[in-house]
């Protein structure tokens, strides 16, 4: 991947269309694995797109298939940050919602003699 990406350089863009335009091909197995190996996530619905058309029981099926699941894994991890300072609206904020009531919690059940 490391000189694949090195060689797309600055035409990623085209690169990554002319691939997406080549998954419906014959050759779209190495399409598929390309897009894979350059961590194009930005081409995930065309992917799907292609998958659909192509059906999953082809060559080319299992190819999509195997991308599209090895690009979502890689878009679930978490990223480095664009910068080392954060602006604060960019931060998480707790969800606003109160802590559970202690009170409201199911009682345990009394054991015969009156004891819990």
């Amino acid at each position: 991947p490391e000189p694949l990406s090195r060689e797309v350089g600055e035409y990623r863009s085209e690169v990554l269309d002319a691939l997406v335009d080549g998954l419906r091909s014959a050759s779209g197995h190495h399409a598929a694995a390309a897009l894979a190996e350059l961590d194009a996530v930005e081409v995930l619905a065309e992917m799907r797109e292609a998958l659909r058309i192509v059906g999953e029981a082809s060559p080319r099926g299992h190819a999509l298939t195997a991308s599209i699941r090895e690009l979502e894994a890689r878009a679930a991890l978490p990223r480095p940050s664009e910068s080392p300072e954060i602006a604060r609206d960019r931060l998480p904020r707790p969800s606003g919602q109160p802590e559970p009531d202690p009170g409201s919690l199911p009682k345990p059940a009394e054991r015969e003699g009156g004891s819990a």
